[in-house]
């Protein structure tokens, strides 16, 4: 139940075949100057063409970052360097380590796919983090969540789900910050 009026929501969902030809799965490298931040930032659109993917979606949370109130102040910019927060693992090798209290998607292989509750196994060939898991065999899930932060404010979110049989895998992304376009949602309603 909604505890506020029903507002404008743009959430955008993708459900992957595991079981079909040619899926696999992708979470961009490192750089390898150690002198700079881990990573290059880029837009969503920016990583689906340098790396030819055909589905992208920004994972894990990563530092500095700052967000875009008016939306020409924000940062890191295309190009500036970011810091994963959380356990980073594409290839096989790990390029940031586990948060304490943050959940991981690990992909071990197309057949063994796991949400846990913190760090991913050392045979996971791609793994990100997210700071929750908050549904667990299909029901809310809350052994051992803190009430985060942000979790009652609306806010753009992003979920990941796999079912039980590991054959079909849900990327949902829900735009927020945009009043009259799409002003977000809690955890609670992402639930």
């Amino acid at each position: 139940m909604f505890a506020r009026p029903l507002a404008r929501i743009i959430f955008h969902v993708v459900e992957i075949d595991l079981t079909a030809p040619g899926i696999n799965f992708f979470v961009t490298p490192s750089r390898d100057n150690a002198a700079q931040r881990e990573f290059a930032a880029d837009t969503v659109p920016g990583c689906m063409a340098q790396y030819g993917v055909q589905v992208a979606v920004n994972g894990s949370y990563f530092s500095p970052q700052k967000v875009p109130v008016p939306p020409v102040v924000y940062y890191p910019r295309v190009g500036g360097g970011a810091d994963t927060m959380g356990i980073s693992i594409s290839g096989g090798d790990r390029h940031s380590e586990a948060e304490k209290g943050w959940a991981a998607l690990c992909i071990i292989s197309l057949r063994d796919i796991r949400i846990t509750p913190l760090d991913c196994p050392p045979e996971t060939q791609q793994g990100i983090a997210g700071d929750i898991q908050f549904v667990k065999h299909g029901k809310p899930y809350t052994d051992g969540l803190v009430l985060l932060k942000n979790s009652t404010k609306l806010m753009p979110r992003s979920a990941i789900a796999v079912n039980k049989d590991t054959t079909k895998l849900w990327i949902v992304v829900l735009d927020g910050r945009q009043i009259g376009y799409s002003e977000g949602v809690t955890l609670a309603e992402l639930g």
